[in-house]
């Protein structure tokens, strides 16, 4: 798991929130909804994990299948209470239940080590990136 103490980390994008749209990259200006935009594989078959504003604060927290409706699940609020310095690990670290199909993984595991790398957080075995 992640070093946070939320379960592990999850890489959400800007998305639409509809069948085909949430599969889709939406550029904004202001908040709007964000998805896993690739399906994540569970124990019961492939889902995708939304968030939507829900308030000035509150983001509705939401679970499909891939072309299913959203199911609400729960509320996350955001605060300005001061945390330590964050660290995401979203490929090899994703919330309990949740694992990236191998092709996303693989795809998205050079530039999280490049990212590191910058940051001044690579280890010695992380991968290196595809040039």
């Amino acid at each position: 798991m992640g070093e946070n103490n939320f379960g592990g980390d999850l890489l959400l994008a800007g998305t639409g929130d509809g069948m085909v749209s949430r599969h889709l990259l939406v550029p904004r200006r202001s908040e709007g909804t964000c998805s896993t935009l690739l399906p994540m594989r569970t124990p019961t078959g492939p889902l995708l994990v939304r968030l939507r504003p829900a308030g000035s604060e509150d983001w509705e927290i939401a679970w499909s299948r891939p072309g299913g409706a959203w199911h609400r699940v729960g509320t996350l609020t955001v605060t300005d209470e001061p945390v330590p310095e964050p660290h995401f690990e979203p490929v090899d670290s994703p919330p309990h239940g949740l694992e990236h199909y191998p092709v996303a993984a693989l795809l998205r595991r050079p530039s999280y080590a490049q990212a590191r790398r910058q940051a001044g957080l690579a280890e010695a075995d992380d991968p290196v990136p595809m040039e």
